[in-house]
């Protein structure tokens, strides 16, 4: 990474759970950008060099798992995989297998626990 501060992408249409995100992972280092709606979080996707991406799970006009399987489908053209979680107040069970199907690493139950977000990043960078 040569440096560089991992980037976060948080995609959620509360402005409060952006906010939180935001301050959470700048306090640990990371760079983060946000996006209220999913065409806007696919805009940054393809723009910026994005290492992992938190997304809301039911989002205004496109699901997270849509938003998933488009965000893993861009990452898999560049030879590289991205990191996704999927973010909600209600229950994941019923999204697990399609999830991991479009390419989820892990759900968030919302509101989130830091040590939650702590133990996925760790896990997935080390």
């Amino acid at each position: 990474m040569g440096g560089r501060a991992r980037r976060i992408l948080v995609i959620d249409d509360s402005e409060v759970i952006r906010f939180l995100f935001s301050e959470l992972l700048r306090r640990w280092g990371y760079a983060v950008v946000t996006a209220a709606d999913a065409a806007s979080g696919l805009a940054i996707a393809g723009a910026e060099a994005i290492d992992a991406v938190f997304t809301d799970l039911e989002l205004p006009e496109k699901s997270g798992l849509e938003l998933c399987r488009t965000l893993s489908a861009m990452a898999g053209k560049q030879g590289r995989e991205l990191p996704i979680w999927l973010m909600s107040g209600s229950d994941l069970k019923d999204y697990s297998a399609e999830a991991v199907q479009a390419g989820a690493r892990g759900f968030l139950r919302k509101p989130f626990n830091p040590l939650d977000v702590a133990r996925q990043l760790t896990e997935a960078f080390g």
